[in-house]
């Protein structure tokens, strides 16, 4: 039978410590970013060419500026993880994992 912890405190389990906590698995972080630069290349020319539509050549300028920014800002964080494990920016959504925690003897 469990007991509660708020009637019985003696029986409480300590909280695990969320800064040196190590999750296993993979890094959904890597496969997000691709995606959504990717889709960003994909939706990106239809983007620039409504606002060249409603807008003229300043609209298509200024979207295709800010969607450079935006892009740029998803992909340097992305190459720095990809390099800092020591793997190629072009197969880290593939190969980025978190190395296998050791067993404990």
């Amino acid at each position: 039978m469990a007991t509660d912890p708020k009637l019985n405190p003696s029986h409480t389990v300590p909280a695990p410590d969320l800064f040196t906590m190590r999750l296993d698995g993979p890094a959904p972080e890597v496969e997000v970013s691709r995606d959504m630069i990717k889709r960003g290349l994909l939706v990106g020319p239809l983007l620039v060419g409504l606002c060249a539509v409603i807008w003229g050549s300043a609209g298509a300028w200024s979207s295709a500026y800010g969607l450079a920014i935006v892009l740029v800002a998803i992909f340097v964080p992305l190459s720095i993880s990809c390099l800092r494990s020591g793997r190629d920016v072009s197969g880290c959504a593939d190969t980025c994992r978190h190395p296998p925690v050791p067993a404990r003897r």
